[in-house]
């Protein structure tokens, strides 16, 4: 999401969210059948992350407000990726 050009604040908000209502999102091992796809509606009042719909995503789109979508599989590999390079980083360290 900082990559998208969002504000750390921002997606400090989003990950907060998420962690509230998609708990499993951070957990070490997720089943393939739970992953979900996300969109993050923007607009100068609200930010609402919800499940993906692309008519949605569309009518937003052409009401000139921006759409962040993302996938949980990919948050989560990412997320993996992350966790793995900081524990190597750290075992370079000792």
């Amino acid at each position: 999401m900082l990559s998208m050009g969002l504000s750390f604040k921002v997606c400090q908000e989003i990950l907060e969210n998420l962690k509230a209502t998609e708990s499993w999102l951070f957990q070490p091992s997720v089943l393939e059948g739970q992953m979900k796809r996300f969109m993050l509606l923007l607009d100068l009042k609200r930010r609402c992350l919800v499940s993906f719909e692309s008519g949605l995503a569309l009518e937003t789109i052409n009401q000139g407000l921006p759409v962040v979508a993302f996938w949980s599989d990919r948050i989560h590999q990412r997320l993996r990726d992350n966790l793995s390079s900081f524990a190597t980083a750290g075992d370079r360290i000792v």
